[in-house]
């Protein structure tokens, strides 16, 4: 750091403070440090913490101003991330400036890693944010991965995934990553194993459900390293669901017992028990699938959104068998639920409230012909573009199965 870029730091805060007119003990008191700290700043003595900063900035209602020319002199890189992650939510343009001096000054150092570091911060922001990632960044925090140290590695791309999943799913930017490096990871150990299992979530969130399918027998094969059955459990379950997708029953209700098997959480019992109902009914057991929803309905409360998946599938069933009624009473309680979980912002709501409109659609067509057609195909076409397969097949088979009774009928 050359002295006279500190000193020109500390004039400015010092310009600052007079036009407050503050003097450095009222500055130091309000700002939570000694006169000395103060007095060390303004002379360019040594560069300021970041903490002491964020509070000067406040006190001096110059946050901006501050930031900036702190950003001139602060090198330290592992600040800088630090600093970037703070700013992102209030000040996300800045935080990029941030980042990219971290960038710099780990590639003027040749520290690979914590190029990596803070390209990874980047990354996760706009995964966040929803946003597309330049595919040169995640070119460059691949290309390294094996001069890497690995278990940094997988772990903030685990953080990612977490960030992906609760951004509406948006797992773009994981996916490409992790196919990129999941077959170079030298550690056969649990960080492996989960990678493999949330690898095998995002691909089934993106409806490649054969890949979701590898993927998680591939985790099933490292099962032993998880040293956590909660983790087993849910990787069970996420077994189970791709396995329905794929019309896989038996392998599908081996899958949803080891999970119940496994897991402690009622809400992840209760989850299974809502799916193997869903496997019985598509293997045909229809009293067994019947007698698994009635049980779990017994048992949730009355504004239990699961209340929604459970009737979404019992509606379904019931048009299929002809029991309209018990269908509009499934269809109903539905209906009433749905904009409750719209306001509390369900996880499930977009996927639950197209498949409601589905079961809407087909009691319609069932009772009044070929009013309720277009809105059946309509639903049809929205069911294609999205990761559940299995209802969009289903639904397709049954207006077919209808259509040709009809032709026959006429013919």
């Amino acid at each position: 750091m050359k002295v006279y870029e500190l000193r020109t730091f500390g004039r400015i805060i010092k310009g600052m403070r007079k036009a407050k007119r503050l003097s450095q003990e009222e500055l130091a008191a309000q700002a939570g440090v000694t006169r000395q700290t103060i007095n060390h700043m303004e002379r360019g003595s040594n560069t300021p913490r970041l903490d002491t900063i964020e509070s000067v900035a406040i006190v001096l209602d110059q946050t901006q101003s501050v930031f900036k020319e702190y950003l001139k002199i602060q090198n330290d890189i592992s600040v800088l991330i630090e600093w970037a992650e703070r700013c992102q939510d209030t000040y996300s343009s800045f935080s990029k400036a941030i980042i990219k001096k971290a960038i710099r000054l780990s590639l003027q150092n040749n520290d690979t890693n914590k190029a990596v570091n803070a390209l990874f911060q980047w990354i996760t922001w706009e995964s966040a944010r929803g946003n597309k990632v330049n595919r040169r960044k995640i070119n460059y925090v691949t290309r390294f991965f094996n001069s890497l140290n690995q278990d940094n590695f997988i772990s903030q791309l685990a953080y990612l995934y977490g960030i992906s999943f609760k951004s509406n799913k948006q797992f773009s930017a994981f996916v490409e990553i992790a196919e990129r490096i999941i077959e170079r990871v030298k550690n056969e150990d649990e960080k492996l194993a989960v990678l493999w299992y949330q690898y095998a979530n995002a691909k089934y969130y993106q409806g490649e459900i054969w890949k979701a399918y590898h993927a998680s027998r591939n985790a099933l094969e490292r099962q032993h390293l998880l040293n956590d059955d909660s983790v087993r459990a849910k990787l069970f379950s996420r077994c189970g669901l791709i396995c329905l997708q794929l019309k896989a029953y038996q392998e599908a209700l081996v899958h949803f017992h080891s999970c119940l098997m496994l897991t402690l959480d009622q809400d992840l019992k209760d989850f299974c028990h809502l799916n193997l109902g869903r496997t019985y009914y598509m293997m045909g057991q229809y009293d067994m699938a019947r007698e698994k929803w009635t049980n779990l309905l017994g048992t949730l409360k009355d504004d239990d959104f699961r209340r929604i998946n459970i009737n979404n599938d019992f509606a379904c069933m019931e048009l299929r068998l002809g029991n309209y009624d018990k269908a509009q009473e499934c269809i109903q309680e539905a209906e009433n639920l749905l904009p409750i979980a719209r306001n509390k912002g369900w996880h499930m709501y977009n996927s639950e409230l197209l498949l409601h409109r589905r079961n809407k659609a087909m009691l319609l067509f069932e009772t009044k012909g070929d009013v309720g057609l277009k809105n059946v195909l309509q639903i049809i076409k929205e069911l294609k573009v999205t990761y559940l397969q299995d209802e969009y097949d289903s639904t397709k088979d049954y207006l077919v199965d209808k259509l040709e009774i009809m032709y026959n009928m006429i013919n």
